[in-house]
Formats: C-alpha cells, sequence, structure tokens
C-alpha cells in the first residue's frame, strides 16, 4: 500500500508502468478517500492536518525536509530491496523475516526522526512519509500547506537511488551475467530458443 515502493519495483522492472500507475492512483485516492471520511467521522469543523497525522516538515526549511525524506525513504527502501527482492535473503531467512525487519526498520527510522525537528510552541515536529499515499491523504481531507511536494519528490528520488543500486551491485553480476529486468526475462528466453 505504499506508493514509494511501488515506483521502485516500477524502476527495477518488477513492476510494469501500467500497473504501477493504477496502483499509485488506487492507493492515493484510498488515502484521500479514508481521510475524507475519518475527517467526517470526527467531526468536520475544526478538524486541522495534524489531528489526521498529516506529514510535517516542523522547524526545518524546504530543503533539508527534502534532504530528510529522501534519506529516510532511501533507508526505507533499501531494507525492503535487501531482504525482499534477494532471492538469497528469501532462501535463507525464509518469508516471514522480510515484512518484520520492513516493519521494525520503519519504526526506528519514524523514532529517528523525532530528533531532527522536537516540536516547538510555533511548529509541531518533523515527521517523515517514506509514503506520500499517507502525506497526501490527510492534506486533501484538510488543505494543501504547500510543502506536500517534498513528500511526493523525495520519496521518488529515494526509488530512483535504490534502483540504480540495486541494477548496479550484485547478486545480478555474479558469474559475469548481466542484470535483466524480471519483466523481461520471459522475453530474453525465449530469444535463446
Amino acid at each position: 500500500m505504499n506508493p514509494t515502493i511501488t515506483v521502485a519495483t516500477c524502476m527495477t522492472g518488477h513492476t510494469s508502468v501500467y500497473r504501477a500507475l493504477l496502483y499509485v492512483c488506487a492507493q492515493t485516492a484510498g488515502s484521500a478517500a479514508a481521510a475524507t471520511w475519518m475527517r467526517s467521522s470526527l467531526g468536520w469543523d475544526g478538524i486541522t492536518g495534524s489531528d489526521l497525522a498529516a506529514c510535517t516538515k516542523g522547524s526545518l526549511s524546504d530543503g533539508r525536509a527534502f534532504g530528510a525524506e529522501v534519506m529516510f525513504s532511501f533507508a526505507l527502501l533499501f531494507v525492503a530491496y535487501g531482504v525482499a527482492f534477494d532471492s538469497r535473503q528469501g532462501q535463507l531467512f525464509g518469508p516471514i523475516v522480510a515484512p518484520l525487519l520492513i516493519g521494525v526498520t520503519l519504526g526506528l527510522l519514524i523514532f529517528s526522526a523525532g530528533g531532527i525537528s522536537p516540536p516547538t510552541a510555533t511548529s509541531p515536529p518533523f515527521t517523515p512519509g517514506m509514503n506520500w499515499a499517507m502525506c497526501t491523504g490527510p492534506a486533501f481531507a484538510t488543505e494543501f500547506e504547500g510543502h506536500e511536494w517534498i513528500y511526493v519528490v523525495g520519496p521518488i528520488v529515494a526509488a530512483g537511488m535504490v534502483a540504480v543500486c540495486f541494477i548496479l551491485v550484485p547478486p545480478h553480476h555474479v558469474n559475469g551475467i548481466k542484470w535483466v529486468a524480471p519483466l523481461l526475462e520471459p522475453l530474453r528466453k525465449d530469444q535463446r530458443v
């Protein structure tokens, strides 16, 4: 349910572009609908974005918040790709450990973000999104504050960085094998026949 992971899998060839667009639209629309439903159930008037757990940049500038969002999103995606998309890890740990490690990483990243920009009398704390559906949904239900682009562009940049790492770093180059997008693998096998 995370568009950041969907975009990353599209960039590495695990998800087709059309399917990724469909997933991202559904994830973002679902978040907007859920936030609107939550606002209506809490009482429409007087509800702010922070009541709906909106992502905030705290006292950070846009540039610093963007850099932090890229860093946190990269860390989450790096762990997700290391344990979920590496076939050797699946053989070693089985199917249960990957979601557990990703969840623990997500919790540690959110916990560590609390010290970047703690809450003050004039601003809430910095909260990393790492999932732009989670950040844009509450903004859609309340009001856009102008910094939501950080939580969309930051994870896309991080997804591109992880895709480059995934393609350039082994195990894809073991024994001289070139990396081929998983979606193109059946085509490659057909060409050998």
